[in-house]
């Protein structure tokens, strides 16, 4: 068993490198809910996010 440890870790020469629109497609699909999040983080904070003007019934 000893054996295949040390080949599963060892990325060695197998594949191609990754190509710049999949590393570019990558990162945008981690960044792209960020706007989202900060937008809900300063609704949370108590930040005037624009619903303050909405006058929704109940409030």
């Amino acid at each position: 068993m000893r054996f295949r440890a040390a080949r599963l870790l060892d990325p060695g020469t197998v594949g191609r490198p990754v190509q710049p629109w999949a590393a570019v497609a990558g990162w945008a699909a981690l960044l792209l809910p960020l706007p989202a999040v900060v937008w809900r983080l300063a609704m949370v904070a108590g930040a005037p996010t624009g619903f303050a003007d909405a006058e929704f019934p109940g409030r």
